[in-house]
């Protein structure tokens, strides 16, 4: 039996240190800080360790304060598929790799 999908949301504040420099007259999100902290509430939410990203396209920039809905489907064979989603658009697509937190 399967796991079922996990959904959160994504939003930073404008104060929050990644965007530092990123940039000052429009702060954008880093796709590193997005990726951070989505493992991160992977591994919160899950009995997996995240050992990587397979895959991620980013399609919309993600500006401070601005929501994003975060559905991550079931892991299959070591990987777990994550979609963001802002007013019905996908934001991004990744594919995280993961293993169980006893298998290190």
């Amino acid at each position: 039996m399967s796991e079922p999908a996990l959904t959160t949301q994504l939003r930073v504040d404008p104060d929050d240190p990644c965007l530092t420099g990123h940039f000052p007259d429009r702060p954008v999100v880093p796709a590193a800080a997005i990726l951070d902290r989505l493992a991160a509430w992977l591994e919160t939410a899950t009995a997996v360790e995240v050992t990587g990203v397979d895959r991620a396209r980013i399609k919309l920039a993600l500006l401070p304060q601005v929501t994003w809905q975060v559905h991550a489907g079931p892991h299959d064979q070591g990987r777990i598929k994550v979609t963001c989603t802002q007013d019905d658009r996908t934001a991004l697509n990744a594919t995280f790799t993961v293993a169980a937190r006893d298998q290190r």
